[in-house]
């Protein structure tokens, strides 16, 4: 407890500037009151920020968060036009942004004052929203309730300059330094949240990250077909695609021989997995239709399973030996599927290939779409998504602006329940920001370094576990959408009827280390294609000088 006043100012060593700067005195005054926002570009940067007040607390204003940008410059440009804003980046750009405050004694000298845990005093920031005309904005919890969850909630002047009941706090932690020869002095300083899991909570409910299908009034999408497509139908038609010959300088017997074996092989391995996914999807999501395979028993209802259930009981696997059929396949891969997994000694009596299969991966797509049971309907007492121990719905907004759009500000807090008048210190509004999207065009590239699998067979990647997702924006989505067959979009034709005419697009003017690079590229993606399929969607692009038209 203190009878004098107590403070929040900018960070002590930035003190000098703010009192000798330029401008009035009325931006001095504003300069040397409000939190400072500085920005650090490494991963170390606490002790980086430790190291910089024990060596020079001075250099502190070389942190000191300004408008800048990382972009290319547009052609002919020098370099390119400075933000008007500041603009926080996230750590996947290399970058660590915090807040700096002192709290101090409204004493000649501005000495710190201290907390008093035992007093259950704390220090804190909050981070506000702002409005284009100054108006604040606190993330708050809802009351506790059917309805509890967090949102915006709008303040008014006299209380932006308080917490909001229920708000958010974030931590602060104090750093001691030394400067001059003076007595040790203490800083404050938080890490200010770039990104949010309440962001991606509301996904949902933002129209640019809306998945098809959610809005109000649709039915849901049934995921089964596409996983059908994805799983088995999409690489039976790259083994159909696939090409069993010798490369053309070869022309050793012996040796041809042994790379078109060596090419079978990873066909009949590859045809091993895919049975594998069909049968493990069966297994998964048509239990019952399953259960009718292992009986030998033809389905009666619905229809469509009978249907399906006649393909695969009559139609070989591999025309080329036509002795195993689907049915008889698919019930062998679920048998050995430890084996192929390589979770159990043993090997595969399966030496099929899908290069000549006996049911087209159109035909099947519709045979086990149409065969499909119906979607369970949703659990209407599953809970919602829980917000600190209660059922709540999404909030109706992303804590965090995902477009990068918003301004916001942050307070510094300092608390003190046993005082009398039990009143907040709340600091001034800091400098007004955004808060950069992740695709912002003027974040910095982060070096990002992959490391590729070791073990390359197929039943080792397969157990890697798929943990990236991906969020689609609705104008990205339409642009995808665009591409309905692929070899019409490598020529330049979209399925709404546009199309693109590209010239020269590429040049040799490559450093050695770059092609070298994009050939061992090329081979570990050949080698992974056996298992991800995803050589459709490269192309290897020659400069061939066009004439414009």
């Amino acid at each position: 407890m203190s009878a004098h006043a107590v403070q929040w100012v900018t960070a002590a060593p930035l003190w000098s500037d703010a009192l000798h700067g330029a401008g009035d005195d009325n931006e001095r005054t504003q300069l040397i009151r409000r939190p400072a926002l500085l920005r650090f570009e490494r991963d170390s940067f606490m002790t980086d920020v430790a190291a910089l007040l024990e060596r020079e607390p001075g250099e502190l204003k070389s942190h000191v968060a300004t408008p800048v940008t990382y972009r290319l410059p547009s052609p002919g440009e020098t370099a390119p036009p400075t933000p008007a804003a500041i603009k926080l980046f996230h750590p996947a750009h290399g970058h660590f942004n915090l807040v700096a405050a002192t709290l101090v004694c409204r004493r000649p000298g501005l000495p710190e004052h201290e907390i008093v845990p035992g007093a259950e005093e704390k220090v804190a920031f909050v981070l506000r929203r702002r409005d284009d005309d100054g108006t604040e904005w606190a993330w708050v919890d809802e009351p506790p309730g059917p309805d509890a969850g967090r949102r915006w909630d709008k303040l008014t002047p006299a209380g932006a300059e308080a917490v909001a009941p229920r708000e958010e706090l974030l931590p602060l932690f104090p750093l001691r330094y030394e400067s001059g020869g003076e007595r040790p002095r203490r800083l404050f300083v938080g890490l200010v949240p770039t990104s949010s899991g309440d962001s991606f909570k509301a996904a949902g409910a933002l129209s640019p990250l809306a998945e098809p299908g959610s809005e109000p009034g649709s039915p849901p999408l049934d995921p089964r077909p596409a996983a059908v497509t994805v799983r088995v139908t999409d690489p039976m038609r790259a083994l159909k695609a696939a090409g069993i010959s010798a490369p053309e300088n070869v022309t050793d017997p012996a040796r041809v021989a042994e790379i078109i074996a060596a090419e079978i092989d990873q066909q009949i391995e590859a045809t091993r997995f895919v049975l594998l996914d069909f049968a493990e999807f069966l297994v998964t999501q048509m239990g019952e239709f399953w259960k009718a395979l292992q009986a030998r028993t033809r389905p009666t209802a619905p229809a469509a399973s009978g249907l399906l259930y006649d393909a695969l009981h009559t139609k070989p696997v591999d025309t080329t030996a036509p002795g195993m059929t689907w049915h008889e396949a698919l019930l062998q891969a679920w048998k050995e599927r430890l084996i192929l997994m390589g979770d159990a000694p043993g090997t595969s009596a399966l030496s099929l290939n899908l290069h000549d299969a006996g049911i087209q991966p159109d035909a099947l797509d519709d045979l086990v779409a149409d065969a499909l049971p119906p979607l369970p309907p949703a659990d209407p007492g599953a809970p919602a998504i829980s917000v600190q121990g209660q059922a709540a719905e999404p909030p109706p907004v992303p804590k965090l602006d995902a477009r990068g759009t918003a301004r916001y500000a942050i307070r510094c807090v300092y608390r003190r329940p046993q005082c009398a008048p039990r009143t907040d210190v709340v600091s001034d509004a800091s400098e007004p920001f955004q808060i950069a999207g992740f695709f912002d065009l003027d974040a910095p590239a982060r070096a990002i370094t992959i490391s590729l699998p070791i073990d390359t067979n197929i039943k080792d990647l397969r157990k890697l576990r798929k943990n990236v997702n991906f969020l689609l924006s609705n104008q990205l989505r339409e642009q995808m959408n665009r591409v309905t067959n692929l070899k019409d979009a490598l020529d330049g034709k979209f399925a709404d009827g546009q199309s693109v005419d590209v010239g020269l697009l590429c040049s040799f003017s490559i450093p050695i280390i770059t092609i070298c690079a994009l050939l061992v590229l090329m081979i570990f993606i050949s080698l992974l294609n056996i298992v991800f399929w995803w050589m459709a969607f490269l192309r290897v692009c020659f400069p061939i000088a066009l004439k414009a038209k």
